[in-house]
């Protein structure tokens, strides 16, 4: 009985885990594509336009 008391705790444990890793890697996909989508539908906020802005202001 106690053995599989040992197993079921490592197995809970490692799901847990498992679970964790899941969901921090979801958000931090999550947050990368709202990124990309932003700079996307946003393009004149990238630092690359405001550069190519000036340079079009100075000519």
């Amino acid at each position: 009985m106690l053995l599989v008391g040992v197993v079921y705790e490592k197995a809970v444990v490692s799901l847990v885990i498992l679970l964790g890793l899941g969901i921090m890697s979801g958000i931090f996909f999550l947050q990368f594509h709202a990124s990309k989508k932003k700079s996307i539908e946003h393009p004149k906020d990238t630092p690359v336009y405001q550069e190519q802005e000036n340079i079009q202001k100075q000519n």
